[in-house]
């Protein structure tokens, strides 16, 4: 009959669906996120990274109510990049290159405190050293909380910034010739 209602939607696939854990520390993030549509571009990009996991690394990943996952990490990441695009591609690349093994606080206290790069100003440095402030003082991370996991994930979570990915990328391409000739050296 004409009156009848559409079929609902079919459901999202297991892989595409958000726990109720992941949800809660999204809503601890929301500082970061500056619109609606950055809203959903966060969490749309996190389904991909999520679902992108082998299924070996998902459960340390999502984690529990017991024990949080390494989801909140990347969501950290992820939320700078949204809201911060040009800091947060430093801070990425600072992970990448230098490894820190580090406080994640002092780490990112001296980010935002370098001199930033033409494409970034000290005011949306302060605006995301505010976000991190209010961040820490929610004590959902640990004050003694080492770079080590943000390390791990900064590559993974760059994939999905063009302007992280690009520079990552460029990296790359600038750091693979030396590696060949100490390889061929040996």
């Amino acid at each position: 009959s004409i009156d009848s209602e559409p079929p609902p939607p079919p459901p999202a696939p297991l892989l595409l669906r958000i726990t109720d854990e992941e949800r809660r520390f999204m809503k601890a993030l929301h500082g970061f996120i500056p619109s609606p549509r950055a809203a959903k571009r966060f969490v749309n990009t996190y389904r991909l990274l999520h679902a992108s996991l082998p299924a070996n690394e998902r459960a340390a990943f999502v984690g529990s109510q017991e024990r949080p996952g390494e989801s909140q990490f990347a969501q950290l990441l992820l939320a700078m990049i949204i809201g911060h695009p040009a800091e947060a591609t430093r801070v990425l690349e600072a992970l990448v290159e230098h490894e820190p093994t580090g406080s994640w606080w002092d780490f990112i206290q001296a980010r935002a405190h370098d001199t930033p790069s033409s494409e970034e100003s000290p005011e949306r440095w302060a605006e995301l050293a505010a976000r991190m402030d209010e961040l820490r003082a929610q004590r959902i991370f640990p004050e003694d909380l080492a770079c080590g996991a943000f390390v791990k994930w900064a590559p993974r979570v760059a994939r999905y910034s063009f302007q992280a990915r690009s520079v990552l990328m460029a990296r790359k391409k600038t750091a693979a010739p030396a590696r060949r000739k100490v390889s061929k050296a040996s």
